[in-house]
Parts: C-alpha cells; structure tokens; sequence
C-alpha cells in the first residue's frame, strides 16, 4: 500500500502539488489522470523517490520499483541489447544474451538488437521500454504515458503485458491522456485538478462522479 499524507511540492515559489492525501491499495492498478501541468508527472518522480517533497509524507511497504518515465532513459549510443543488458544488471538481475534476445523478438525488434538506440523512432523507443518492463521483477511500476508514439499492434502488446504484470500481484501507477480506452485495465483512479485531489478511488465510483460532474 502506499498513502500520501499532505504531499506537497514547490519548485521555488511555484506550487505544483498540494496537499494530496489517498491510499494507493497494493496489487491495484490505478490511473493518475489530470489535465497537461496538473502534476502527474511531479507526483509519479515524487513516489520513485527521484524527487523530494516540499512538505507531507509518502509511506509504503517496502517495494522494488520500476519507473518508465515518458522520456527515454536508453543510452542513445547503446544498441537495443546492450540497454536491457545494462538496466537489468543494474536492477541486481542476473539475465542472459537469450533472454533478451527472446523479448526483443516478442516485441519485434530482433532485427535492430544490435542498432543503436539513437537511430530508433520513437515507437520503437517505446517498445524497447515495454521489453525493459517485461523483464523486471518490480512489485511497483510506475509508468509514465507508456502508450505514446505506440502503434496499435503495440498498444495491444503492452495491454497483454500490463495483464501479466497483473496477475503477478504487482502494484501498478499509470499516467495516461485516454481514460476512455485505458479505465477497463484499471480499477482505481486518481484524478488530479488544480494541484489538488480532485477524485481518488475505485474505478466504479469514478465513472458516477464523472457522470455527475459532467451534467
């Protein structure tokens, strides 16, 4: 489980979060949904412990994570495989030349396991990231926009992921600008709305309030 307890963030003399408080339940999966600027991104950097609070607390049980941010952590002038060699050993995870080769045949991208990254489209970036997740063993994922620049093959390959994940027990966080398309995966959300709390609980309860709040 992980709470949020007054969680606020500035950047100077700019507030960008204040005050949110909620549960995120473990094994869950949950949208974190709010319009461009409404902090998603601060919130999610901010439970990766990759940013620090300005004022509040964040408590969870002790997790391994994984967070695929919405810009590309690959190593421009690494090839594909070189990459998820690197960020798998990196993890503490002892893989093989194999297995990573089995995953970037899964998610078509054999043919350019020896490209660099820099020559990848941003697709293609993306996909690299999905074999990055498939391979971690995280008990949290937080994933940032993870269907951006995804082509519809590989949107339905990263559904089929995210299921896997799912069933593994894992808590996942996910940013996402399709609530309509992306809701049936989840079943909690988070909205945000001028840097505060707009709505946080289960998926059901939050399709009510939209239908209310929409009349």
């Amino acid at each position: 489980m992980i709470e949020l307890a007054n969680v606020t963030k500035r950047y100077d003399t700019k507030l960008v979060l204040k005050s949110l408080s909620c549960v995120i339940p473990t094994g869950s999966t949950t949208l974190l949904l709010g319009s461009n600027g409404s902090g998603k991104s601060t919130l999610m950097r901010l439970i990766a412990g990759i940013e620090s609070l300005t004022a509040g607390e964040i408590h969870m049980q002790k997790e391994t994570i994984t967070y695929i941010a919405s810009t590309s952590v690959m190593y421009p002038m690494l090839t594909a495989i070189e990459n998820l060699l690197f960020w798998q050993r990196l993890y503490g995870y002892k893989i093989t030349h194999q297995q990573c080769n089995d995953i970037l045949h899964e998610l078509n991208l054999y043919h350019a396991r020896n490209r660099a990254v820099r020559y990848f489209s941003k697709g293609m970036l993306q996909r690299l990231h999905l074999a990055f997740l498939l391979l971690q063993e995280s008990t949290l994922i937080l994933l940032d926009e993870p269907c951006s620049g995804l082509d519809y093959d590989s949107t339905q390959l990263f559904y089929s992921i995210l299921q896997k994940k799912q069933q593994q027990g894992c808590t996942i966080l996910w940013i996402t600008h399709s609530p309509t398309t992306d809701l049936q995966y989840a079943d909690h959300v988070i909205l945000l709305n001028h840097k505060a709390i707009a709505f946080s609980g289960v998926r059901e309860k939050y399709m009510n309030y939209m239908a209310y709040t929409t009349v």
